[in-house]
């Protein structure tokens, strides 16, 4: 019975994916692109970049480790049904349509900050989902079940993009749930068996990093539309308007 609510929810949000695209796409290409490189410079031109370092330099030494601790989980998972949940619950078909529906229903009702956040989650997935595919081609690194392309965890960097992003552009209200539970998943795919704790250091830093600098462009784009003017003619004050 929940396998064919699932097929329901799933196919309910790619009709309304269709619907909403036309709305999404209104931005045109040229503008994408630009958001794309502004991103990847946000991320590596600053202080993100010291996070997938730190990341890097954290999964090497992990390495030394890996197999003792997959090894601890291999027959005795700690979260048990859970490892099912945190996989379903993580999938790019969840993950990234819950993005892109968030984008488009904010367009729609003109929330621009929502939108905003909608939008940079969407960059910074398909950014991060893109080139943890380019890194699992050049490692090609067998997984803890004998599964392919282990290195790194993509469950890792897409939770902990979108965490980033809602820490970034909604504070730690948002922030800290976020980044407890994209820890959460990422520790169930080393309780499941699913990867060695070097994936998935590496794939939280990486995601992290470029949901934080997608965010704080998208931030910075948020603030450069807000106009804010003293009046001080007549009745003395501010005005606040929105450029769109």
């Amino acid at each position: 019975m929940h396998r064919i609510l699932l097929r329901f929810l799933f196919a309910m949000m790619f009709i309304i994916q269709v619907l909403l695209c036309p709305t999404i796409a209104s931005a045109g290409a040229p503008t994408v692109f630009k958001h794309v490189g502004n991103d990847i410079k946000y991320t590596f031109a600053s202080w993100p970049m010291f996070v997938i370092l730190g990341g890097g330099i954290a999964a090497g030494g992990f390495t030394q480790l890996d197999q003792d601790i997959a090894n601890q989980f291999r027959d005795n998972p700690r979260l048990g049904k859970f490892d099912k949940i945190a996989d379903i619950a993580s999938a790019p078909y969840v993950v990234d349509s819950a993005a892109l529906l968030t984008w488009g229903a904010a367009k729609l009702a003109h929330d621009d900050k929502i939108a905003m956040t909608g939008e940079a989650m969407v960059e910074a997935l398909a950014l991060t989902e893109g080139s943890v595919l380019g890194w699992k081609v050049i490692f090609r690194r067998t997984r803890p079940d004998g599964g392919h392309y282990s290195f790194p965890s993509t469950h890792a960097a897409r939770t902990f993009a979108v965490a980033s992003v809602l820490e970034t552009l909604h504070g730690p209200a948002a922030g800290i749930p976020a980044f407890l539970i994209a820890g959460l998943i990422s520790f169930s795919r080393i309780d499941q068996n699913s990867h060695y704790l070097s994936d998935v250091v590496f794939g939280a830093a990486w995601g992290a990093a470029l949901g934080w600098g997608t965010a704080r462009y998208h931030s910075k784009l948020f603030k450069e539309k807000l106009v804010i003017t003293p009046s001080c003619a007549g009745n003395p004050g501010i005005g606040i308007a929105y450029l769109f």
